[in-house]
């Protein structure tokens, strides 16, 4: 048999980590050994005989919190598969994804995989506004299929040889913001591939959003694109910044997204505007912080 771990970190949501068990004991592999291991980091301990009811043979590790990154890292450590998957608590994954993630992992052995994110919560319009935003960095640092560079860390796929070699992700990093884009730079200087693949290997993201969530969630995203900017100059790296030809794609991307009905959203178009002025808010507030404890 041929094996997979599939690794969550989690914090403080325990009923969205119980509907990401169910959906990932749904899967289907009839030919390929899946363990899945939970990264409790930091929060309340988790109720270990539910879970592994929905979902036999569980692995739980408890932790001190230390962000996403370090929780991987963690599932890393414990992994007992050369192929590893990444998902995160408040996502549902397709009863195919692992199957479709691990069939590209044997074809390409040496890329770092991304499967496609979908919002679920399509009444939601700061949910919705996210996932746009996400979706049109994914699209943006992809544009050239030759040399793609992102995919999130929420659907991930990858080999564990290569990545303990990298030293796993990076610590720095203690909001679940940049932390795999640094992955996926330090990735391609090693000279290994990035792909994503065109509607395979699904996920359905899950998180419920309000007003006040979404603003905190962009500024983290500005504050964590301003600390993989300064790891990138201290390495002696070029910058990468997006621009105002990312705001114009984003625009468009917002433009072409209709309702249900078919008809523009204009409080989606004004939540992504939004974004961007919340991530120059988070970039400003790091940089602050940086000078501060230098």
């Amino acid at each position: 048999m041929i094996g997979i771990s599939v690794i969550i970190p989690t914090y403080k949501r325990p009923e969205s980590l119980e509907r990401c068990i169910q959906a990932l004991g749904a899967m289907k592999h009839p030919e390929l050994e899946v363990e899945v291991i939970v990264v409790n980091d930091g929060g309340c301990p988790l109720d270990g005989r539910l879970l592994s009811a929905m979902l036999p043979g569980l692995v739980i590790i408890e932790q001190r919190n230390s962000g996403p990154a370090g929780a991987r890292n963690t599932g890393i450590a414990a992994a007992s598969y050369p192929h590893l998957a990444f998902t995160d608590d408040d996502c549902l994954v397709d009863p195919r994804w692992i199957q479709d993630l691990h069939s590209a992992l044997l074809q390409h052995p040496t890329a770092l995989i991304g499967g496609q994110t979908y919002n679920l919560l399509r009444n939601n319009p700061f949910s919705e506004a996210s996932q746009l935003v996400v979706d049109a960095f994914c699209r943006w640092q992809n544009k050239d299929p030759e040399n793609r560079r992102f995919v999130p860390s929420n659907n991930m796929a990858c080999c564990r040889e290569q990545i303990v070699a990298l030293g796993g992700f990076d610590t720095v990093f203690t909001l679940a913001a940049s932390e795999d884009r640094e992955i996926c730079n330090r990735w391609r200087q090693a000279g290994w591939p990035i792909m994503q693949l065109d509607n395979r290997a699904l996920v359905g993201h899950s998180h419920w959003l309000d007003h006040h969530g979404y603003w905190r969630q962009q500024v983290n995203y500005g504050r964590g694109a301003r600390t993989f900017h300064s790891l990138r100059r201290a390495q002696g790296q070029s910058s990468e910044k997006a621009g105002a030809d990312f705001l114009v794609f984003l625009l468009v991307m917002a433009l072409r997204r209709r309702g249900e009905q078919g008809r523009l959203q204009p409080l989606l178009i004004l939540l992504v505007l939004e974004s961007q002025l919340a991530i120059l808010v988070g970039n400003l507030h790091q940089r602050s912080q940086q000078h501060q404890s230098s």
